[in-house]
């Protein structure tokens, strides 16, 4: 059935866009990758796709406007779609999308992203979405965590400078100290993400998290700060988390699911943080 089928796999962050990629390809399918926000809607139309794999992310307005596009253009409007995410209240809401056919849940398995990409092309009923992964290997979580803290000191100064060299931020008095206190909410959910087994619920309910997003949020607010620079110093941050994961997986010859399990609890603290910054921006400037 895969033999020779088109997948189009839409993706946020290049490793997993890759690692997606060559999962598919091993099964049979022919696969074309592409990075939210690259011409996706030209790519889709020129591949003509049998099935798309979209990354919701964290239910990002680029995302669902996406869906929209895929929705509603003629060439695209009959292709199922399988979205994935790492947030379940957003996947659920894709469902209300008459081309969304299955939705995958991260962090995953090989056998259930497989799974359902068949299940979309075969047009089968809407498989569970909340199927747990294999137990995490905890030792491995233990050395990305533990190198994670080691170099965090390095990595926030990177970050700082990239932030500063941006606008908005161009121009502004960044203090070096000061601005790395700023944010170590996001370093210090994804040490939980990686450390806990049932991180989804610690990191949704402790009220701690919500309480410093909401001071992030109004000290930006008072420097001047619109929401898309908080979201973008943020996105900057995971990339230089996400070169510090790969520089300790490297050469320990980590299995594709072991990865994928890193990434996506890396993911969802970031999903987690942006989404109740969007959320505290939005109620705090009266948009909600």
């Amino acid at each position: 059935m895969a033999r020779g089928r088109k997948v189009l796999i839409v993706e946020h962050v290049p490793d997993l866009l890759t690692l997606i990629d060559t999962l598919l390809r091993a099964e049979g399918y022919r696969t074309h990758g592409a990075l939210m926000g690259e011409g996706v809607m030209d790519k889709a139309r020129k591949f003509a796709p049998d099935v798309i794999l979209l990354d919701m992310m964290g239910g990002h307005p680029e995302d669902v406007a996406l869906l929209d596009q895929l929705r509603t253009d003629a060439d695209t409007r009959g292709t199922p779609v399988v979205a994935m995410g790492t947030l379940p209240g957003v996947l659920e809401k894709t469902l209300t999308s008459y081309n969304v056919r299955q939705v995958v849940l991260k962090p995953f398995d090989v056998d259930t992203l497989i799974q359902k990409t068949r299940a979309a092309l075969e047009g089968s009923p809407l498989l569970a979405m909340l199927k747990q992964p294999r137990a995490p290997v905890k030792r491995l979580f233990s050395e990305v965590a533990a190198g994670l803290a080691t170099i965090s000191r390095e990595m926030m100064v990177r970050w700082v400078q990239r932030v500063a060299a941006s606008e908005p931020f161009r121009g502004r008095k960044l203090g070096l100290a000061a601005a790395i206190d700023q944010v170590p909410i996001l370093l210090e959910v994804i040490l939980v993400a990686l450390q806990s087994e049932d991180f989804r619920r610690i990191i949704d309910q402790d009220p701690t998290i919500r309480e410093r997003v909401a001071e992030h949020v109004q000290l930006r607010r008072q420097q001047g700060i619109p929401l898309a620079g908080i979201v973008q110093e943020y996105q900057f941050l995971r990339e230089e988390i996400r070169c510090e994961i790969a520089g300790v997986l490297g050469g320990k010859g980590v299995s594709a699911e072991d990865t994928l399990e890193v990434v996506t609890r890396k993911d969802y603290a970031l999903d987690t943080i942006i989404r109740l910054t969007v959320e505290t921006y939005e109620r705090e400037a009266g948009l909600k």
